[in-house]
């Protein structure tokens, strides 16, 4: 495969890539995650390579990161070189970086807490209100709460929405 993505296109992938590290990621996986999910035909490191500018190791590792969470899957390979596709089971993939890692942050946010909190009722710290220290505490449970209820979905309620949005599942 070779380089012969318009100049239109890289333009989608940086402005895809911009939006994802405006949501935590790196910028490199989404633009790498764009330019997979938009191949006709799954695509191997070279063709990342050539089309992005980037060098090998970091297409590998965002490979393999991507990998991870699920949102890329390794083709069956062909011939010398594996290629990847993007996974078209859109729920799944929220749900596995849901899953993997919100649920991680707020675990280590609510750990956080806790150890403030014991600090703070110690009298270490001096400027930090325990009434507000309380109050974060209460939100990060609650956004763990609301996580959980939204992972925990039954398939009969969370379907038809991906059948409106005409998504696989």
């Amino acid at each position: 495969m070779s380089a012969n993505v318009s100049k239109s296109v890289l333009n989608l992938t940086e402005e895809i890539g911009n939006f994802i590290q405006y949501w935590g990621f790196k910028k490199i996986h989404g633009k790498v995650w764009a330019l997979i999910f938009l191949s006709e035909k799954p695509v191997d490191a070279n063709f990342l390579i050539d089309n992005l500018g980037v060098s090998k190791s970091l297409v590998s590792m965002t490979i393999k990161d991507l990998l991870v969470y699920n949102v890329i899957l390794e083709c069956p390979k062909e011939g010398p070189t594996l290629c990847y596709a993007p996974n078209l089971k859109i729920k799944d993939v929220i749900f596995d970086v849901l899953s993997q890692r919100e649920s991680v942050m707020l675990l280590k946010i609510k750990a956080a807490c806790r150890l403030a909190s014991t600090s703070n009722s110690q009298g270490m710290e001096t400027e930090i209100s325990n009434k507000r220290l309380s109050q974060m505490t209460l939100m990060v449970d609650a956004a763990g709460s609301y996580l959980k209820k939204l992972l925990t979905l039954n398939e009969a309620k969370i379907l038809p929405l991906f059948k409106k949005m005409n998504l696989k599942e």
